[in-house]
């Protein structure tokens, strides 16, 4: 499918928590989105939508693509996006949590894949990740964390805190007992 389509959201917002992102970004199939439904964020015509549900990634996954063919949990591919998709999560969450990305690593490999087959080539990791310290973690997350930056100014550094997930992921278990809220792409 060729031309222009509009992602829409789900009917019932309140109960589904992730971020719907992007319209299919295989070569072979490639849809963009011009306009999106209201309260997701369209950004280099792709559109994404949070979700306040909480559910596995595995869950979440399929969630997505239930919306529409080629929907995905989010693939983010640049520091830009990442930066973008962050805001919009931060502005429609209620309860400050960490969110499901397509990022896994399903078949155990070592080899991290986007759930979208978007390449992989943009990586945000925490320091130190991936480290499969809990052992098990083949699914992403992006953080919810506050970050402090080092402003420059009269000589006297400022610590400037913000409350919002600011994009660096983590590795977690996708195990059904591990239900985090999820950021979908679609």
């Amino acid at each position: 499918m060729h031309g222009q389509e509009t992602i829409q959201a789900p009917t019932d917002l309140a109960d589904s928590p992730s971020i719907s992102s992007k319209e299919e970004t295989s070569a072979a199939d490639s849809v963009k989105a011009d306009t999106c439904a209201r309260e997701w964020l369209q950004y280099q015509g792709n559109c994404y939508g949070y979700f306040e549900t909480q559910m596995t990634w595995h869950e979440a996954e399929i969630e997505c693509q239930s919306y529409r063919r080629g929907a995905h949990l989010a693939s983010l591919l640049t520091p830009a996006e990442t930066l973008v998709v962050a805001n919009h999560i931060a502005a429609y969450q209620t309860d400050i949590s960490n969110v499901w990305i397509g990022l896994h690593d399903i078949r155990h490999s070592g080899i991290w894949r986007w759930s979208d087959e978007s390449t992989y080539n943009y990586k945000a990791w925490m320091p130190g990740a991936p480290n499969n310290l809990g052992k098990d973690e083949y699914c992403v997350e992006l953080r919810h964390s506050v970050r402090e930056e080092v402003v420059p100014g009269d000589g006297a550094p400022e610590q400037i805190a913000v409350g919002a997930p600011m994009g660096s992921a983590h590795e977690i278990r996708c195990h059904p007992e591990e239900r985090v809220r999820s950021e979908r792409a679609g």
